[in-house]
């Protein structure tokens, strides 16, 4: 699957609202429901 991530300073960092993002996508594109999650103890610990 292709993607684009474009890095925008904000308030909320990128993986807070991707997870989301990627099931609308699978559902609008493909038809298909998917479980995503993303573990927020390691991502927090890659942003240091």
């Amino acid at each position: 699957m292709e993607f684009t991530y474009t890095k925008i300073y904000g308030t909320e960092k990128p993986y807070k609202w991707f997870a989301q993002r990627i099931k609308e996508l699978a559902k609008e594109k493909y038809g298909l429901d998917v479980e995503v999650t993303i573990n927020e103890e390691e991502q927090e610990a890659s942003d240091e």
